[in-house]
């Protein structure tokens, strides 16, 4: 299963600072053209404000949150700083700063922010939820797992904890409870592609064919035309989670053309490029095989199987050190693979 990676969610109250009336003023007006997406009429009112007065904590969090969707990092997590130390209470520039950090790859830092935000406001949904996206992605999934169950009790309508613990179970080989999470999740937010694409995976892990399929036509059912929203909502990943389900099936021709519309909508999704390695060289066309695991491991140079997969193929096309070379990469990144160990073994039987 291909894991989705989370979006953020950055939290925006309405504040209430105490400063003259007409900084406040503008200073809310502004805050309406961000809520409404007019980034710029929001900029240009927020940096009036705080020519006014610099000393206005709120404006410098909102100016941060400007930056951030702007994608200038950077100045975000300067504003944000900037409104922390100004007024230490507002955690929300406390928490946005987290945000700031995590998109920075500073997954500590982000883990250390988040912690001090949930210490302060411990009943908040969204900030459970962001340190438990945090510590996922450092690798401590215990603690995520606790984090994604606290953000959904507290918020039973916290869809995005719902989805997560879902993709926990499915790790956990827990099918079942995965699809009750990912149920839930759609039954608060039935257009969240990604809990439509990942319950059809978690169908098929349990053989339910028929029912994996539904899913996937229903995820793909919703796509938009237009081709970077299809590549950034998962599209890709449907196609190509059907693709498996009709290869398991050995419905072939079902799963080439699954993964090449996959292919078509992202020419760089690693998983298609793997999976469709699979079915040439299921088919016995090494040479094809080669060229989509390669770009596979490429794309994704972490995946132990694209690389064994690819020794494999180089065996058939009597590549002998190539194979070689691909078993070694493949236990270099997962030690204790074993079919990556036999296959190496094997090679050196039969080649020495």
């Amino acid at each position: 299963m291909h894991l989705i990676a989370v979006v953020f969610v950055i939290l925006f109250h309405t504040m209430q600072p105490a400063f003259s009336a007409v900084p406040q003023e503008a200073f809310h007006k502004a805050q309406s053209y961000f809520d409404s997406g007019n980034y710029p009429q929001s900029f240009k009112l927020v940096k009036a404000v705080l020519g006014a007065d610099p000393k206005y904590a709120e404006a410098h969090n909102l100016l941060g949150k400007v930056y951030h969707v702007g994608g200038r990092l950077g100045m975000a997590v300067t504003e944000y700083k900037s409104a922390f130390t100004l007024n230490p209470k507002l955690t929300e520039a406390q928490f946005n700063l987290g945000v700031a950090m995590y998109d920075q790859g500073d997954f500590k830092e982000a883990e250390k922010l988040f912690r001090a935000v949930v210490l302060k406001q411990p009943k908040s949904s969204i900030y459970q939820y962001n340190l438990a996206v945090t510590v996922e992605r450092i690798g401590n999934k215990t603690d995520a797992f606790q984090g994604y169950e606290k953000a959904a009790k507290l918020d039973p309508n916290n869809f995005a904890a719902h989805y997560s613990l879902g993709r926990m179970y499915q790790q956990r080989s827990e099918p079942a409870k995965a699809i009750e999470e990912y149920k839930t999740a759609l039954s608060i937010n039935p257009k969240y592609v990604s809990a439509i694409n990942n319950l059809g995976v978690a169908y098929a892990t349990m053989g339910k064919y028929p029912e994996s399929v539904e899913q996937f036509q229903k995820a793909l059912q919703m796509a938009p035309s237009h081709p970077e929203a299809r590549r950034n909502l998962g599209y890709a990943q449907a196609h190509t989670s059907l693709g498996i389900t009709y290869y398991t099936q050995k419905q072939f021709d079902k799963a080439f053309a699954e993964y090449s519309q996959a292919l078509e909508i992202d020419p760089d999704y690693p998983d298609a490029h793997y999976n469709m390695g699979l079915l040439y060289h299921e088919q016995g066309n090494y040479q094809k095989a080669v060229a989509h695991y390669q770009r596979a491991a490429k794309l994704d140079p972490y995946n132990a199987k694209a690389h064994n997969n690819l020794g494999a193929a180089y065996v058939k096309l009597n590549d002998i050190a190539s194979a070689k070379k691909e078993y070694e990469k493949a236990l270099e990144i997962s030690p204790n693979f074993e079919e990556a160990k036999k296959n190496l073994e094997g090679l050196s039987v039969k080649h020495e």
